[in-house]
């Protein structure tokens, strides 16, 4: 599992975007690319907005905010995820 995440740290590094609709929509297709059997990604909805608040998910202090991590690793996901560069600044996936 640690693996997967730490590949998933590597391709957001590779990527170039700053745009924080297109950092919520690209978090929106991890989920989407999630088996989540316990549905511990239920706040991540296209209907909210403050994708920082998002469990598992910090983000820098700028305005408007960026992702810079990613903490799933404990709640029991698996991936399939393609390359995907709109997570620009994220630094750290577990």
């Amino acid at each position: 599992m640690g693996r997967l995440f730490s590949i998933l740290v590597n391709i957001f590094i590779i990527s170039a975007s700053t745009a924080a609709a297109s950092e919520q929509q690209t978090l929106l297709n991890i989920k989407s690319k999630l088996s989540d059997p316990h549905s511990a990604l239920a706040s991540w909805r296209n209907d909210s907005l403050e994708f920082c608040q998002w469990r598992g998910v910090t983000c820098d202090n700028n305005k408007p905010p960026h992702v810079n991590a990613l903490d799933l690793g404990a709640l029991g996901l698996t991936v399939d995820l393609r390359v995907n560069k709109d997570l620009a600044l994220l630094r750290r996936c577990k």
